[in-house]
């Protein structure tokens, strides 16, 4: 069950205050403490029966002028792209939910409206109009404020197999003189398919175009020569044999800390660099020395005495000895 199917079940549609009255609850109700004003006379239970992204979309989705449909972020979310939940970087900003219209509109708080030439293609799910796949990915990857946010939605995308690299290619070869069109091709060359966290994205997006390091492998499996698992890392380059992690929320924990200290050890013991990073690293004061951090694990990587290592990608390639 995605997310979005998840917070639905709590979640209540937005209901006009004129069928409030139809059902006998008097204006003085509906305007009082029990009631919460979503907008244009609409309102929901007070308070609201949650401050979830399927709230705010259903709140939205009641105010779609006719022929818009959800787009963007939100339609991803509505479809189970999990990652795509309009919260921002740091997970406490709430984004306006896209809106595809026809008409030209003013955008406000909770709708952010995009004017399109020409017929809406959409499909309903769970009740809610919204974009197709390929439509989504390629507006939510032109409409992003940066590539970096850009690539974060492609991959997203491709990880939860609403799209495929190849769809999305012939879309953006196709398409001419459409705003942020040259944003999304950008995003493109560097959308990869095994990405397993919208951190990651980031990670790599820093790795790759900001610190200048070549294309890392991401979430392989590296092993010791005795043919044990020692970890995937989120990023794994094997000519410097750099190993670029991100710690999320959960490695907070002394137990999981304990075990990542264990893995990092175990890393190194076979000829494999380590640089760890966080949610704080990512952010634009901290960025500078993250990319210095890579830069010298990738250069200390490519000096180390090679003679030393003891780790394969794959365990049947250990060379036999007698």
């Amino acid at each position: 069950m995605s997310r979005f199917e998840e917070e639905l079940e709590v979640a209540a549609p937005p209901a006009l205050a004129s069928d409030l009255r139809g059902s006998g609850i008097s204006p003085g109700r509906i305007r009082g403490p029990s009631w919460h004003r979503v907008r244009n006379g609409l309102y929901v239970p007070a308070p609201e029966p949650t401050d979830s992204t399927a709230q705010r979309i259903l709140n939205a989705a009641a105010l779609l002028p006719p022929g818009s449909v959800i787009a963007g972020w939100a339609a991803a979310y509505v479809c189970g792209v999990d990652w795509l939940d309009g919260k921002g970087l740091t997970g406490d900003h709430a984004e306006p939910v896209d809106v595809l219209t026809s008409a030209k509109r003013r955008s406000h708080d909770l709708l952010r409206y995009h004017f399109t030439i020409g017929p809406i293609s959409s499909r309903v799910r769970h009740g809610i109009p919204v974009t197709p796949p390929l439509s989504t990915a390629v507006d939510g990857a032109r409409w992003a404020t940066t590539v970096e946010d850009a690539v974060v939605f492609l991959d997203a995308m491709l990880h939860f197999r609403q799209v495929s690299l190849r769809a999305l290619r012939e879309r953006l070869t196709s398409l001419r003189a459409v705003h942020g069109l040259e944003q999304a091709r950008a995003a493109l060359d560097l959308a990869r398919t095994n990405v397993w966290s919208p951190r990651e994205s980031r990670l790599r997006y820093c790795y790759e175009v900001e610190a200048g390091l070549p294309p890392p492998l991401l979430n392989v499996r590296v092993f010791d020569d005795d043919g044990i698992l020692i970890g995937h890392p989120d990023l794994f380059d094997p000519d410097a044999a750099l190993a670029t992690e991100f710690d999320g929320a959960q490695h907070r924990d002394r137990e999981q800390h304990r075990k990542d200290n264990i893995r990092e050890e175990r890393f190194e013991s076979v000829g494999v660099t380590v640089v760890r990073s966080d949610s704080l690293d990512l952010r634009p004061h901290h960025r500078r020395q993250l990319i210095r951090r890579m830069q010298d694990g990738h250069r200390r990587g490519l000096n180390r005495n090679r003679t030393h290592d003891r780790w394969l990608l794959d365990p049947r390639a250990w060379p036999e000895t007698t």
